[in-house]
């Protein structure tokens, strides 16, 4: 039997993976932007969240924790492609959420890499600022 070289976190990952909508948004809000990419490659290019893995066992609990906090992950998934706020779809709300991310969860997490983790502060604010909307 191979063994895994390496260790899990104390939590769990869920990946936002953008739907054909989010294609269809970037496509019509940014003229400038490649119209080549396609959804398959707009997949590959998305986010992973790391939530808490004591209380979160299944997919379903992993959902109810990532839709309790819709707004401030859509915000965050929209800037990552246009950040003019003008652009963003009105009114947002979880159903459009619901349609624009399938969200993927991982119940375990690995770090394969062996060296401490780092926190990158990308706001300059405090870690506990950054992360109280998640709590």
């Amino acid at each position: 039997m191979t063994k895994l070289l390496g260790v899990t976190i104390n939590r769990s990952v869920v990946v936002l993976r953008p739907k054909q909508p989010v294609l269809d948004w970037i496509r019509a809000v940014d003229p400038n932007h490649p119209t080549e990419i396609d959804l398959t490659e707009l997949q590959q290019d998305c986010n992973a969240f790391l939530i808490p893995d004591e209380s979160i066992v299944d997919y379903a609990e992993a959902v109810r924790y990532i839709e309790k906090r819709w707004r401030q992950l859509f915000d965050h998934m929209l800037e990552e492609w246009i950040l003019d706020e003008e652009l963003w779809p009105k009114p947002r709300s979880l159903k459009l959420f619901r349609e624009w991310f399938d969200p993927i969860f991982c119940p375990i997490a690995w770090d394969l890499v062996g060296t401490p983790l780092e926190i990158q502060d990308w706001d300059g604010d405090s870690e506990d600022e950054e992360l109280a909307w998640l709590h």
